[in-house]
């Protein structure tokens, strides 16, 4: 939306060229990702968790495979999987602190890189600083406890509310 260029494959490399060259470090780790892919058969999160990807596999099959890139895989997994394991890391503190977070006791699922709790609404507006709390700090603490890792990186929480997930608004109970 709004470019006055057409999308074409040589723009599309020649822009992955100029992010790599100002981002060094991510190429070199999606590079020592896929080479730990291929050679061992999986890659790790940050907290050290193992995600097997069959790449011997994918290069018999050739054409017939019909699942996931390898490289693709062994790129995003480590990244991903470490987005979930803080994800639960911040909702394990529902039990761990009952009463500070009481008011999120009812989660209801969670998808990918995102919570979703039961609130009564007139608890929203303090369920929400809570729950921003929760996912935004606790992980940082349990990382640095737990796993003896100095995290640096902020995470961010971002909060909806609705009354059905096809409508919900963004930002809500944010500054």
């Amino acid at each position: 939306r709004g470019m006055d260029k057409r999308v074409t494959v040589e723009w599309a490399n020649d822009l992955l060229d100029k992010y790599f060259a100002r981002y060094r470090k991510v190429k070199e780790m999606i590079e020592r990702d896929q080479r730990q892919a291929e050679a061992m058969g999986y890659v790790e999160t940050m907290l050290g968790f193992r995600i097997p990807i069959n790449v011997q596999e994918q290069k018999e099959l050739g054409d017939e495979w019909d699942g996931a890139y390898w490289a693709n895989m062994a790129s995003n997994g480590g990244i991903q999987g470490t987005a979930h394991q803080l994800l639960l890391l911040g909702l394990v503190n529902v039990l761990r602190q009952k009463e500070k977070y009481r008011l999120l006791q009812r989660p209801k699922m969670e998808v990918h890189d995102a919570l979703y709790f039961y609130v009564r609404l007139k608890n929203l507006w303090k369920a929400i600083p809570l729950g921003v709390e929760m996912l935004e700090e606790e992980p940082i603490k349990m990382v640095k406890k737990d796993f003896g890792i100095d995290w640096k990186v902020p995470l961010k929480a971002d909060s909806k509310a609705g009354f059905r997930f096809g409508v919900m608004c963004k930002d809500v109970g944010g500054e």
